[in-house]
């Protein structure tokens, strides 16, 4: 072994053996104190933290808690510090907005969601935080010496088990961890240093808005009664990411081809991965300009709409989905309507048992002409042989355990927890 390797080799250890001795201390010294502390008090407050509208899942969580006599819960919007200035702007915009819409009570504060500098300020100092996204930090540092963390995943979890997915910092010293299924705590526990001992089967969060009747139509009025269709790219356009699925490079223009193809019998919904966007308007790619120009021929197509914010409704009043996005196979399960996979030529499907069961309720297919198959025989024509595995999938694996709500079950566990109950 030569001197540069063994160096790279001692450096991840030390990296490594900080990351450990940080959560131990965390969870052993400190944890047990703040939540003996929070469970004395007559209030406790709750802060969710939120990037973006679409990545908001927190919603039933945040009603039920609302109307508990012993929580108070405000929204904390933390728009992603990896993105450009224009989409945390844009993002910024639509929370406020949305969330004004819906009643949230919203700190008046952006924060960032790094927790090394989540600084909510002298005035407002909450006991609980629900983090969005778990990739920092890497090591304990004195600003999480006073909060306990919680977290829901934003998406539903469909790989195989990955440490990138489970064994980060935020994972390990978050109190709760409230997943959809027993499979991916099983995943969890060959991950993560904890062995999964934070985790909770609690049912999907954001399942329980996915099952709901749509209260709102979100959809452009239309001539007739068009089929209306979701195209769903996600954002992995590299060759070089974690996971690279995204179609959307090969088929961006034979989709708005589609569109015109089926004009009058088709209305579409454009609904990238709120990632998609910045990621394309990296020079390496297409630019700002030219990836702002593709999304406004979506937007101002007669037969079509773009979509950046949340989409429970827009599920719900749909017909079908077309897409590559991970979260997504699972999520539009909950409405039991057709969709078609699209794959990536000649690659093979990187899931776990759940996502593979998930997958095996989708058409799939990976060029243009099998789109517009999908589209004439099954969207138009209604022959859809699926629907029998659709409905058997969401009976056995997307129903919430204890015959209640996600959100339910989230808060009977936390009350448990600090000693309510």
């Amino acid at each position: 072994m030569n001197e540069k390797s063994l160096s790279r080799r001692l450096k991840n250890f030390v990296k490594r053996l900080r990351k450990v001795l940080g959560i131990a201390f965390y969870r052993a010294i400190i944890l047990p104190r703040l939540l003996k502390k929070t469970g004395g008090k007559s209030i406790v407050r709750v802060a969710f933290t939120a990037w973006n509208v679409s990545m908001w899942k927190y919603h039933g969580v945040y009603r039920l808690m609302e109307k508990h006599p012993r929580f108070d819960p405000v929204v904390v919007l933390t728009p992603s510090p990896g993105k450009d200035d224009a989409t945390r702007e844009r993002d910024l915009a639509e929370m406020r907005k949305v969330f004004s819409e819906r009643g949230y009570h919203v700190w008046e504060k952006v924060c960032w969601e790094k927790p090394r500098s989540l600084d909510f300020g002298k005035e407002f100092r909450p006991d609980i935080v629900f983090f969005t996204q778990p990739y920092d930090p890497s090591k304990f540092s004195l600003t999480l010496a006073d909060k306990i963390f919680c977290y829901c995943p934003y998406g539903f979890t469909n790989v195989a088990a990955e440490k990138w997915q489970h064994d980060n910092f935020m994972q390990n010293i978050a109190w709760k961890i409230f997943h959809a299924r027993r499979e991916t705590v099983e995943s969890a526990r060959i991950c993560t240093i904890t062995k999964a001992r934070n985790c909770v089967v609690s049912g999907y969060a954001f399942g329980d808005e996915l099952s709901a009747e749509a209260e709102n139509d979100p959809w452009k009025p239309q001539a007739g009664t068009p089929k209306r269709v979701i195209w769903a790219p996600h954002f992995s356009i590299s060759d070089n990411a974690i996971f690279h699925v995204s179609n959307f490079l090969r088929l961006h223009e034979a989709m708005l081809e589609l569109a015109e193809e089926f004009r009058g019998k088709i209305q579409w919904a454009f609904k990238p991965h709120p990632f998609l966007l910045p990621t394309l308007s990296d020079p390496k790619f297409w630019g700002r300009e030219r990836a702002e120009a593709y999304f406004s021929r979506w937007k101002n197509l007669d037969c079509g709409q773009v979509e950046l914010g949340t989409y429970s409704e827009l599920f719900a009043s749909a017909d079908a989905i077309v897409h590559d996005c991970g979260s997504f196979t699972v999520e539009w399960l909950y409405t039991k309507k057709p969709g078609m996979y699209l794959m990536i030529p000649g690659s093979t499907r990187s899931a776990d048992a759940l996502g593979h069961a998930a997958l095996d309720c989708y058409y799939q297919g990976t060029e243009k002409a099998e789109i517009r198959r999908f589209l004439e025989e099954v969207v138009l024509g209604g022959n859809d042989p699926m629907k029998a595995a659709r409905e058997r999938f969401y009976e056995k694996y997307l129903l919430p355990p204890n015959g209640q709500s996600a959100a339910q079950n989230i808060l009977d566990e936390i009350e448990r927890g600090l000693g309510w109950k």
